[in-house]
């Protein structure tokens, strides 16, 4: 196990996206246009990888993946990588996945990289890359079509397990952000005093209640697009079936 420098992010710490995404650049020969992109996970994980090889398993990571689940399970494997070096700092996998915390969390991945990276040793990321895609496909994952070909899977069922996962995945999120909205509700307090308020209660009563409306119609917005989403996916869905009928 290999010793890290920890180190703890502070507000002066933070840097602008454009230099962020230009250090992103530099270090591993990609081109990151938004901190969404890094929601993928492997980006963070090849970072890692530079600076503690035997640490991050770089072969088990989804290097350009597009889904949801490899996100998930990138995000796990760097987790890991955190609690071998001991780390402190935590991974909340499912915001990161999701797209949530990259700002924060890529100033704290920098940090890190400053304090811990070794500029005298040459890192070909481009190469290692490559090598580790390779390496992926032919030790740890077989093909689709020779899975497709052995099991005699359908790839129209493969289309629908994936979206039947983003339903699922959108059904969570509403669950939460609906859990959240009710715990505010009630945890609320509206006990006053015997006596008359003070102007000072009254206004932390009206920030409070101004708070909780605030994130209720958020939170709705966000289910109401989410709800969307999934109506839109079941419409495909039912449109695949007729095709296929």
């Amino acid at each position: 196990m290999s010793i890290a420098n920890d180190v703890v992010l502070l507000k002066s710490d933070a840097k602008s996206l454009r230099f962020l995404r230009e250090w992103i650049r530099n270090t591993l020969k990609v081109e990151i246009k938004t901190v969404y992109e890094l929601r993928s996970g492997w980006v963070y994980c090849q970072i890692m990888h530079k600076l503690f090889p035997r640490d991050m398993p770089l072969s088990k990571v989804y290097i350009g993946t597009t889904t949801e689940r490899e996100f998930e399970v990138n995000f796990f494997i760097l987790k890991r990588c955190f609690n071998r070096l001991r780390l402190n700092r935590s991974v909340p996998v499912r915001d990161l996945f999701i797209g949530r915390g990259h700002y924060e969390f890529v100033n704290y991945i920098y940090k890190f990289y400053e304090a811990n990276v070794d500029k005298t040793r040459e890192y070909d990321a481009e190469g290692v890359r490559t090598s580790m895609i390779e390496i992926s496909q032919s030790k740890y994952r077989r093909p689709i079509v020779r899975i497709m070909a052995r099991k005699s899977v359908d790839p129209l069922h493969v289309s629908l397990t994936d979206k039947n996962r983003q339903i699922e995945y959108l059904m969570r999120d509403v669950k939460r952000q609906g859990s959240k909205v009710m715990h505010e509700i009630n945890t609320f307090d509206l006990k006053l005093p015997g006596r008359d308020p003070l102007p000072t209660e009254l206004s932390q009563l009206r920030e409070k209640v101004c708070t909780i409306c605030l994130l209720a119609e958020r939170q709705y917005r966000n289910v109401e697009q989410k709800m969307q989403n999934i109506l839109a996916i079941a419409n495909d869905e039912n449109e695949d079936e007729n095709v296929t009928n």
